[in-house]
């Protein structure tokens, strides 16, 4: 246990780890504002802001997976550089749009099977 506080950073985080090793977590439920239903939300927050604390509260793991697969496509059919601040700026506003907004972008040529 000596080692787990020494890798963990983030209060929550190692809360989580040391916890989850003696099976004494259970999973947190959010309603879950994409998928409009109770579902498993996530471990812990998925950025370090306002938008990653609204997203943790509100959004499940399986939305979440959802926008991850979703990001990816947008960074490779519109081929940005995430070390471009600007495309770092359409990503998480996009995100937002996601999750809280009129939904993001459609990915260009996609075509789904």
């Amino acid at each position: 246990m000596k080692n787990a506080a020494k890798l963990c950073r983030l209060p929550e985080i190692c809360y989580y780890h040391v916890f989850a090793q003696q099976g004494h977590i259970m999973t947190r439920m959010v309603k879950c504002i994409k998928l409009g239903k109770e579902a498993p939300g996530m471990k812990f927050a998925p950025l370090p802001n306002e938008l990653g604390k609204r997203i943790f509260e509100n959004v499940s793991q399986e939305a979440w997976d959802a926008w991850t697969r979703h990001q990816t496509m947008l960074i490779n059919e519109n081929r940005l550089s995430l070390a471009d601040p600007r495309a770092r700026e359409y990503l998480a506003q996009q995100m937002e749009n996601y999750f809280f907004g009129e939904g993001a972008d459609a990915v260009q040529g996609y075509v789904p099977k």
